[in-house]
């Protein structure tokens, strides 16, 4: 009877064995695919940027043709130059990355600027390019434009395709996961029924911790996570599920914010187009002050929230940071004198980078953070203005972010102010990620905020 029962005790421990294995296998494997997927989908994303950053490169480059139609001479030559240096950049990036379906892009736009180069730059330079000659080279380089835009458009087609895909595996994935890990638990839960007490108390408390994650993740909690026990092979699992939950929610989430910020682009656009009339309107035909003010401050909402909803639609051009900078201070000199704020500039002797992009989004940016700055700081205070070749910092001697709003600071509508509106960082940080930079604030030393616009993330 006593090897009977010992022989039961070998193969019950067999047996559980063989579950921690293939649950531990299980879960890393289905842990490794989903975090697979996800690298996959954020190289998707890399090559989508490079293809429509091409695509707004060409339709750049076309511009500056177009003005030479116009003018019918060179004077407008020397922009092209650039223009197609930044378009062939970016082909070549694509090109780099072997986007898969990419191949139409080299041909049309050879057509596009070789039509160009060759048979309307010579016209230009000898001054040949009369008027009925220039509208039939337009009308030409509208049709290669067109060719070169449709080779993008078929070509962004076929990446969201792909993303749609990828998508659809990633919840297979996690599903698969889900049902791997459950049957795990279950499994050894019922093993470790028939073995001793001692055995059951030093597994079966984790692995039921597991199970309930594992429900949680399944019923839909993004948020839950499993202990980490001290048994190696437990611990192994619990690591995977874990690793597996984060690398799901986190794409999750991203997908979530994306989405949820262009519809609620879209519906703050609609609202404040038919909001601001009626609010000019009311502005224009009352001298209540307490109408006026309350008008003036729903006003700076409904502006707020075109800025949010059409970030950066202006023509890029290359932007002098110091000047740019320095006019800022001198539009906030009047908000900075009420409140005996001082302004100081720091420019560091490595040359500044000249930035190309939209002038009115910069000075959106920079006028948002320094009056934020002047705002937060103390009557009689200082606002320090450094910068570098690759930033601009604002420092203050305020308050500091509240803490209710550190972890949304960027999101629309939240704010740590009575009369903000919760816009002017949303809008900031929607135009510094279009130029490929990056926005923080973060407490600074001796008291105060440090906010720190990085030209390129």
């Amino acid at each position: 009877m006593a090897a009977s029962l010992r022989g039961r005790f070998a193969v019950a421990t067999v047996v559980l064995v063989c579950f921690q294995l293939a649950g531990a296998i299980a879960a890393g494997w289905s842990g490794a695919r989903v975090t697979r997927v996800v690298e996959r989908e954020q190289a998707l994303a890399t090559e989508r940027d490079a293809v429509l950053a091409f695509g707004d490169a060409v339709r750049e480059q076309y511009v500056h043709q177009a003005h030479t139609f116009i003018e019918g001479g060179p004077a407008h030559l020397d922009h092209y130059g650039p223009a197609a240096l930044a378009a062939e950049a970016a082909l070549s990036r694509i090109e780099a990355l072997a986007v898969p379906g990419a191949d139409a892009l080299r041909p049309a736009y050879t057509r596009f600027d070789g039509n160009f180069r060759d048979g309307v730059i010579p016209l230009a330079e000898r001054g040949e390019l009369d008027r009925p000659m220039a509208a039939g080279l337009h009308a030409s380089a509208e049709r290669l434009t067109a060719g070169v835009d449709a080779a993008v458009g078929d070509l962004l087609v076929a990446l969201d395709a792909r993303q749609a895909g990828l998508q659809g595996e990633a919840r297979a994935a996690t599903r698969q996961a889900w049902q791997a890990t459950l049957a795990f638990a279950v499994g050894s839960v019922v093993v470790l029924l028939l073995v001793t007490r001692a055995l059951a108390n030093a597994v079966l408390a984790p692995l039921s911790q597991l199970q309930h994650a594992a429900r949680r993740f399944g019923a839909g909690d993004t948020t839950a996570r499993a202990r980490v026990p001290h048994d190696v092979e437990l611990r192994t699992v619990a690591e995977a599920f874990n690793h597996m939950v984060q690398q799901v929610s986190a794409a999750e989430e991203r997908r979530v914010r994306t989405e949820r910020l262009a519809a609620l682009g879209e519906m703050s656009g609609a609202v404040a187009h038919e909001l601001l009339n009626p609010l000019t309107t009311i502005l224009g035909t009352t001298d209540d002050p307490t109408v006026r003010e309350e008008a003036t401050h729903a006003r700076r909402i409904v502006e707020g929230l075109l800025g949010f909803a059409r970030p950066g639609r202006e023509s890029a051009a290359e932007v002098d940071l110091v000047a740019a900078v320095a006019g800022a201070v001198d539009r906030l000199a009047l908000v900075a004198d009420a409140r005996d704020v001082s302004i100081t500039i720091a420019v560091s002797p490595t040359p500044v980078s000249a930035l190309l992009a939209p002038p009115t989004g910069v000075r959106q940016i920079l006028d948002n953070l320094i009056r934020n700055a002047i705002e937060a700081s103390p009557v009689g205070g200082s606002v320090e203005i450094a910068l570098d070749a690759d930033r601009v910092e604002v420092r203050d001697r305020g308050a500091g972010v509240p803490i209710a709003v550190r972890a949304r600071l960027y999101e629309p509508f939240v704010t740590g102010r009575r009369d903000g509106t919760g816009l002017g960082l949303a809008i900031c940080q929607r135009i510094v990620t279009a130029l490929g930079g990056s926005l923080a604030h973060a407490d600074r030393a001796g008291g105060g905020t440090i906010a720190t616009w990085r030209l390129r993330a």
